[in-house]
């Protein structure tokens, strides 16, 4: 990814979370989401790129550390020739542009999934959040009391929910659901619950909002 790219992507991203914000009606929503998905297919296009520019570079790197094994002299001394500094540089690079890649598309992508466009998805998403909260307060409060925990299923399994989100779009729901259940370094898990509830109480105030 060159620099006009990159120059290009970051401000797309900027401007689509900064009217993301603005969002109150399920219009507003529904448009931002069609141009938010086709900026996700534009950024997952250019993470592939850099893929490839990472896999070509790592074995450039390799042919090169073959060709200069073979020549012991300068190899010990030398800590390596400028091209294979050079290419480790760059590998790092495209890593670093990779991960910032992943990291808008992995946020937008979250935008689109929890963002009702229409009053039946609003009404499906309110319903899992909600479910999901109870679940993870129950969660919570087996900690203090010892309790046998009936556990819901988080995703709403009627026909409703696959009549007006993607099977696509419920799972990635899970895996963000997932993501957010990981413990974060010193993190308790009673302190892990109350992250994901606040979260949650977040995500059901954001649904709410929105109206015809």
């Amino acid at each position: 990814m060159d620099d006009s790219q990159k120059v290009t992507v970051d401000n797309s991203f900027a401007n689509l979370m900064t009217e993301f914000g603005a969002l109150s009606t399920f219009a507003e929503a529904a448009t931002w989401g069609r141009r938010a998905e086709a900026e996700i297919e534009r950024i997952a296009g250019l993470v592939r790129a850099v893929n490839m520019d990472i896999a070509q570079q790592t074995q450039a790197l390799d042919r090169l550390k073959y060709e200069q094994s073979k020549k012991l002299v300068g190899r010990l001394f030398g800590g390596g020739s400028n091209e294979e500094k050079e290419l480790a540089q760059q590998i790092e690079k495209y890593k670093q542009d990779k991960s910032a890649l992943e990291n808008m598309l992995m946020r937008l992508q979250d935008a689109v999934d929890f963002t009702p466009g229409s009053p039946e998805q609003q009404s499906v998403l309110i319903k899992e959040l909600r479910q999901k909260k109870k679940e993870i307060q129950e969660k919570k409060r087996e900690i203090t009391t010892v309790m046998r925990i009936v556990r819901s299923d988080t995703q709403p399994n009627d026909e409703l929910a696959y009549a007006v989100f993607s099977a696509a779009t419920l799972d990635r729901r899970k895996m963000r659901y997932a993501r957010e259940a990981e413990l974060l370094p010193q993190e308790t898990t009673s302190a892990s619950y109350t992250r994901q509830i606040a979260q949650l109480d977040r995500d059901i105030q954001w649904v709410e909002k929105f109206t015809q």
